[in-house]
């Protein structure tokens, strides 16, 4: 992230948080640039501003997030769990629907198991 991404990231805040304030002072604005810079310099734009999504959706997030906030890094583990969870939203779905479609075993079905059991041959 550079300068010009922070403040980018500044106008999201400040839509997301009214009572975010940036400085009138353009010494003060580009402090407070510096400042949350320094702890977002590794962190991508695009993962600050889902972060800021993800932060803004916590109804316990009444206010501004601090750049801590913000330069958490999805993991590894974080996106495999994502990954898994997904992909079992997506079995559950597939089992419903084959539910859904499925009919149930016939009579003639049903007796032709039961001679083959009765001759002795395995299932």
């Amino acid at each position: 992230m550079n300068k010009a991404d922070v403040t980018k990231l500044f106008k999201k805040i400040k839509f997301r948080y009214p009572s975010f304030t940036i400085p009138s002072e353009v010494d003060d604005v580009r402090e407070m640039v510096e400042e949350w810079l320094i702890d977002l310099k590794d962190v991508p734009l695009e993962v600050a501003l889902a972060n800021l999504r993800e932060y803004a959706k916590q109804p316990e997030h009444k206010f501004a997030p601090h750049p801590g906030a913000l330069a958490v890094m999805p993991s590894v583990h974080d996106s495999y769990s994502k990954l898994m969870k997904e992909l079992g939203q997506d079995s559950v779905l597939t089992v419903e629907q084959m539910q859904a479609k499925a009919v149930p075993i016939s009579e003639e079905q049903r007796r032709k198991v039961r001679e083959l059991i009765e001759k002795g041959a395995t299932v």
